[in-house]
């Protein structure tokens, strides 16, 4: 979540919400876990630690820091108590990060589904705090698609959630590309709850493309081009041999002729409060904060 440096930065040195006595830590070799039960969750270091090598081999590039340094994980025991704690999260969030203090915060009690946040956000602290070196934030479609990329894997990329919703969305629901990387959900897609589902899985399988289907550096140079100010119509050129834009919607549309195509999403893992009028068809509730999607929604908040 953007816009909390200062405050985070405030508190870091508090005392856990107020009570040290509740809080307890745990390290393994890449993380620094304080947990608010006792003990440590059972299997959770073992995960994590699957977790950082996964995306060392994916995102160190972005990070050379973390083959040394730990990351820190704020593990809360309750959805109440991490709702109620210091970092005050968005209530339809199941996890945040903060690439400044890099720290990821969530709570225990969501099954499978808590590691694929953990992907994802520590995905977000990873690939902002490269970024924020030079003083800027990544573009919204890259930041998201890259942290959905990540929630899984390369081993459960083709069961995921967002993988199923891009087989089955109707390509004509798609949003041209010249339109779809200058939109912020929360901003301009905030009341459309449809719209919002394809736009974040078009950011899923436009990274997916671009990352997973070429050579790793490439991806790299491409977003540091971005980081030094070229346009996405010339890193595209540079890195790619794409012709701008068009060129990225023809490939993102070839890519998507082997689908079956059902033309209905499907019900992605992500997803925001629902416009008035409630949740069309069967998509879940697509949740985000000011910087764009942040977590997986609460299962008491999911219709």
């Amino acid at each position: 979540m953007r816009g909390w440096g200062l405050l985070l930065l405030a508190v870091a040195a508090s005392a856990q919400d107020g009570d040290p006595a509740r809080w307890h830590q745990t390290l393994s070799p890449h993380f620094d876990i304080q947990h608010e039960s006792a003990f440590s969750p059972a299997g959770l270091t073992l995960e994590l630690e699957k977790l950082h090598n996964r995306l060392r081999l994916d995102l160190s590039m972005f990070a050379p820091w973390m083959a040394k340094e730990r990351i820190t994980l704020n593990v809360y025991a309750s959805q109440q108590s991490y709702l109620r704690g210091r970092f005050k999260p968005p209530s339809w969030s199941n996890g945040v990060a903060f690439a400044q203090l890099r720290t990821v915060v969530t709570y225990w009690g969501q099954g499978a589904k808590g590691y694929s946040v953990l992907g994802h956000e520590t995905t977000h602290l990873l690939f902002e705090g490269w970024w924020a070196e030079v003083g800027k934030t990544p573009p919204v479609w890259l930041n998201e698609g890259l942290a959905m990329l990540e929630e899984t894997g390369e081993a459960g990329a083709d069961k995921s959630d967002w993988q199923n919703a891009l087989e089955n969305i109707d390509p004509r629901d798609y949003i041209a590309f010249d339109r779809f990387v200058k939109i912020v959900p929360t901003r301009d897609l905030k009341d459309d709850k449809e719209r919002v589902t394809v736009w974040y899985t078009q950011a899923y399988g436009t990274v997916r493309l671009l990352y997973k289907a070429r050579q790793r550096m490439q991806f790299f140079n491409f977003c540091n081009q971005l980081r030094d100010g070229k346009s996405v119509e010339d890193a595209l050129w540079k890195v790619y041999r794409l012709r701008g834009l068009k060129g990225l919607e023809k490939e993102f549309y070839a890519s998507l002729k082997h689908r079956r195509g059902t033309g209905r999403p499907s019900e992605p893992s992500a997803s925001a409060p629902p416009p008035k009028g409630g949740v069309p068809r069967t998509l879940k509730s697509v949740g985000f904060g000011s910087g764009g999607f942040k977590g997986l929604v609460p299962e008491s908040e999911r219709r």
